[in-house]
Parts: structure tokens; sequence; C-alpha cells
């Protein structure tokens, strides 16, 4: 027990503290060391440091204030002191720089200037000089603008989209999906999938899906939809009614709705494949292009599961007879189709080869080569397909020497310059220009915008033909190119004016939001739109532009009309909008007559 008049130290001792036990702080040892036999030491205490008024540190200097008043006093005084010796001083002299001297050349006297350089054609230079003269404005990066302008205009749609896919009703009236089913066959005819389509089946649904005990499959559901969706977007069109398009964001949210059931379901049959396709069209018109790719690449799996690439393998053995030409002739159609968009997606999205990596390996025959049925050559079915299959083996042409061991810029420059004029010249041969204005002043437009795909389709090729030579200097083993690689080729020039004017055509007579989704979705408009823009804003002689000036003009007030009352498009017109502005003052700074504007060119503002 602890002694009660024993001292008590205040401190635990070293050793109880370093066990962090309880101490008895029994003075000179205490309890837990004594009765272990140790040494117990106790810590000295240290006192704390009082810390000194402002008034006790005065104090011995001043003789000592006791309030705070009188330090307060005290450092004014030495204020006063300091300013009275501050302003005895004698002022600048003249060696040293006087306040005229500055004032005058904003450079101290007493600092010398180099010598004139002579180099320079006897023009004297300074350092000084270069500081005071303002840089040169920096050069507008237009892709980049317009860029980032696309991107948040596809956030905002896909946003868009994704809350109405949860929370929005759709109601379909019957009435109106048999009419959007007689105007897709009727106007779609020169889609290539269209006869692996049991038509019948497709006009009975909208009856079907009223019945409360019958169940679809979800691939015919996905294809119903899609073709809901495509016959909606031409009636609308055609019409010109706001709630046409309407319905046509309505349908949309069906696919989606559709999608989960039928990838649980499919089984990679004919129609799980013409879902897929049908499902990548419609995505990509849509501003959704990793559902577009995600859906093609099924529809490439699909494909070579039903063995679509060996098609012709074996119908030399066979006899023609027995042989069903008209399924064949389809199937044949569906795998071009696949071709086509593989390639479309490798060049414009830098996405991998999902079916063109092993072309070697194809035996399928084009179609209608073995049909019997001769096709009509004044047909507009007929010219889409020879012009698209022409630009397929363009362009695969164009990726075999991409894809070779010695490619290199010097090699492949002028091999792919020479793929672009022969791009040029297939247009000029099948005068495409006068396919595209007799079908859109006649009353079936949806062979206009069968014909405008085909030329967007040929100009877009030779622009990113052209960019993807920018990127073959890098170490990668597959080059990725960038949207700020907007080519300055006189041929990418060329194209970009030809799209623009195809796309005035298109956008004339269909102004409309969806029109824009396709333009700048699948056909990424702002590359052409930027290269353009940069080769006018990049010209010294900027008023012998003066036709691109126009056309830059009328296919912005274009755009303007097809996005009004849309919110989601309200990035890319401001971006659009303050390039124009860009665009007239460079004209009308290059102007005659000392920057007067030039007449007969009006831009929008």
């Amino acid at each position: 027990m602890t002694d009660q008049s024993a001292r008590i130290n205040p401190l635990s001792c070293k050793r109880c503290k370093h066990r962090k036990v309880r101490c008895s702080r029994v003075m000179p040892i205490c309890d837990r060391c004594r009765t272990h036999g140790l040494d117990c030491v106790y810590p000295e205490r240290v006192k704390r440091k009082v810390t000194r008024t402002l008034t006790d540190r005065l104090s011995p200097v001043v003789g000592g204030p006791s309030t705070t008043d009188d330090a307060l006093s005290t450092i004014l005084e030495r204020l006063q002191r300091v300013e009275k010796h501050c302003t005895a001083l004698p002022s600048a002299t003249k060696t040293q720089g006087s306040e005229e001297d500055v004032a005058a050349t904003g450079v101290p006297s007493n600092v010398s200037s180099p010598a004139p350089s002579s180099a320079a054609g006897g023009l004297a230079t300074s350092p000084w000089t270069s500081l005071a003269t303002p840089s040169a404005a920096p050069e507008l990066d237009t892709a980049a603008i317009l860029k980032d302008a696309v991107d948040q205009v596809q956030r905002l749609r896909l946003q868009t989209i994704a809350t109405a896919a949860i929370t929005e009703n759709v109601r379909v009236p019957p009435e109106l999906c048999r009419a959007w089913i007689q105007n897709y066959f009727a106007h779609m005819q020169t889609e290539m999938f269209v006869s692996l389509i049991n038509r019948k089946l497709i006009e009975l649904i909208p009856d079907l899906l009223e019945l409360p005990h019958v169940h679809l499959d979800p691939a015919i559901l996905v294809v119903y939809y899609g073709i809901l969706y495509h016959g909606c977007a031409l009636s609308a069109t055609f019409t010109g009614k706001d709630e046409g398009f309407e319905y046509v964001r309505l349908l949309y949210l069906c696919c989606l709705r559709s999608l989960p059931l039928w990838q649980r379901e499919a089984t990679g049959t004919t129609t799980d494949c013409i879902a897929a396709i049908f499902m990548c069209r419609t995505a990509a018109e849509c501003f959704d292009e990793e559902l577009s790719w995600r859906m093609y690449t099924y529809a490439c799996e699909y494909a070579q599961k039903l063995n679509f690439h060996n098609l012709d393998a074996h119908t030399a053995d066979v006899d023609p007879s027995l042989l069903d030409q008209t399924k064949l002739d389809a199937d044949r159609k569906g795998f071009w189709e696949l071709i086509q968009i593989d390639f479309f997606f490798r060049l414009l999205f830098n996405r991998p080869a999902a079916l063109t990596a092993n072309v070697n390996s194809w035996k399928v025959n084009l179609p209608w080569l073995s049909a019997d049925a001769q096709p009509d050559m004044n047909a507009v079915p007929t010219a889409a397909f020879l012009i698209s299959s022409r630009l397929t083996f363009i362009v695969s042409r164009f990726f075999q020497e991409l894809d070779g061991p010695n490619r290199t810029e010097a090699s492949m420059r002028p091999k792919t310059e020479d793929l672009c004029r022969e791009i040029f010249q297939l247009y000029a041969d099948w005068q495409l220009d006068g396919w595209i204005q007799r079908a859109l002043n006649s009353d079936n437009k949806a062979e206009g915008w069968v014909m405008g795909d085909v030329a967007l389709t040929g100009y877009t090729y030779v622009i990113f033909m052209l960019r993807k030579l920018s990127v073959l200097g890098a170490d990668s083993p597959r080059p990725v190119s960038s949207d700020a690689d907007v080519p300055a080729s006189p041929l990418a020039v060329e194209a970009s004016r030809n799209l623009l004017h195809i796309v005035h055509l298109l956008m004339a007579k269909n102004p409309y939001p969806e029109s824009m989704c396709v333009l700048f979705g699948m056909f990424r408009l702002y590359v052409s739109y930027a290269c353009l823009l940069n080769s006018v804003l990049r010209d010294p002689d900027v008023r012998s532009r003066a036709a691109d000036v126009a056309l830059i003009e009328r296919v912005t007030e274009g755009m303007v009309t097809s996005a009004r009352a849309e919110r989601d498009f309200v990035p890319l017109i401001r971006a659009i909008r303050s390039l124009g502005v860009e665009v007239r003052k460079r004209f009308n700074e290059a102007g005659p007559n000392g920057g007067t504007p030039m007449t007969g060119v009006t831009l929008a503002t």
C-alpha cells in the first residue's frame, strides 16, 4: 500500500511511462519499481515559457510604457522619424534615369540600347521592342473547336435518349406503323438486306403486338422497330411535320428497349445478322458510335457463322438448277454491305478490321453477277450499288498499301492521290451530281438520299485517306489519326468543297435535326467543314475564295435552320457561328480599297 504521508510526483516515472502502465508516482520510488526491485527515475518538469506582451517587450527600450496605447504611440513616433529621413534624401540624378526619360521611352536612360543589326536590312532590333510589340494572333484551330462542339452534342443526345429510354412511355398507333412499313419498302429498295426480310411477317406485327398472349422473336422485334424508324423518318421528311420526327425518337427508344432480350436469346441466325445490321445503321444515325460498332461486330460474327464469306466456294460443283439463286444473291448483297461498313469504320473511326482482315480467304462473288435477271442500268439502285462497289475496291487497295511492310508517307502519298483522283473520275463518269439533282427534284426524295449517301461516302473517303498519311511516321504498328490531322492537300480541299455542296443540296430539301445527326454522326462532317475553313483562313488572298466563302455561308445557314428548336445542338451551332464571324472578319479585312467588304457575298452572323 502507498504511504499516505509520502510525496506524490506530478509526473509518472520513466519506466511506467515507457510500458504505458499506471504509475503510483510515489517519491522517491513508485510501487511497481519497488515491487520489481528496479530503479525508479522521474523526469524533470520543464517550466513553460511565459510569453511577453508587446508592452513588456517595448518597456526596456522606451522606458517601460505600462499601457498598450503608449506602445502604439512609440511605434508611430518611429514611423514618423523614418518618413522624415526618407524625404530628406537627395532626388535621383539624370544618370540614374529620370522619370521624364522613362515616361517618354519606356526604358531608363542608363540602359544602353544594343547596336543596330545589319543582317535585318539595317533595322535596329532590341529586346525591349520585342517585348513591346504584340505577338501575332494564334492560328484558329477550327478542327478542335468543331470536334469539341460535336462531342458536347453527342453527350447531350445520349443523355437525353438514356433518360427517355427508362422513364418515357411509348405508344405508337398501329395505323401509323402500317403506313411506315409501306413507306419503307416502297422507298428503300436499294438496301442490300431488304430481300432477306420476310415482308409479310413485318406487316402482321402491328396487329400481333395488340394480342396479349403472342410472343415474338426479339430479333424480329429489332428488325421491325428498325424498319419503322427508317420508314417514319422518310415519311416525316416528305411531309415536313414535326410530330413525325417525334415518333422517330420514340421508335429509336423502342429499338433500345428490345436490345437486351435479343442479345440474351441471339443464336447467330440470319435474322440475328439482319437485326445487328439494322441496329448498326440506326445507332450510327443517332450519334451512338459505340453501340453502332458493337452491333457491327455482332453482325460480322453472325455472318461468318452463316458462312457468308464462302457463299461461292462450291457453286461450281453444284448443278445451278439446284441452287436458289435469289436467296444466294440476297446473301451476297448482305455480305458486301458488311464489307462496306467495315471499311467505313476502319477509315473514319479508326476501328480495327472486323471482317476485311482476311480478304484473300473470301470466296464470294458480287451480287447480280450470277443472278438470272439483268438489272436496269438506268435505275437508282443499280447505279448506287455499282458506284459503291467501285468505292469498296478503291478503299480495299488503299488498306492493302497501308498495311504493307514498307509503308512510308513518301511512298504512300502518290498512290493515295491516284486513288483519290480515281474517285473523282468515277463520279464524273457517272455524272453523280446530276443524279442527285434529279432525285431531289422528283417526288422520291429517298433516291436523293441514296445517291447523296454514295457521294458523301466517296468524298469522305478522299479526305480520310489523305488524313491517314499524316500518321505514317509514328512508331505505333497501327497508327491512329486524330481529329487535329486535317489534311491541307488540294485534293482534300476539293473533296471538302464538293461534299459541302452535296450537304447544302440535301439539307435544303431536308432541314431537320435528323439530317444533322446523320451528317455529323456518320460522315463526321466537321472534318470536311474544318478542312475548307482552314483552306480559306490560311489563304493569303482571301478575296479569291469568294465562292468558297459563299458555300460556307449557305451550309451554315442550312445547319442553323435544321437544328432549330433542338437544344442539344446549341454548342455546335454556337461554334459554327463563331467560325463564320471569323471568316467574315478575315474576308472584310482582305477586301479591296482598304478593307472594304467585297460585294456579292453575304456571310451568316
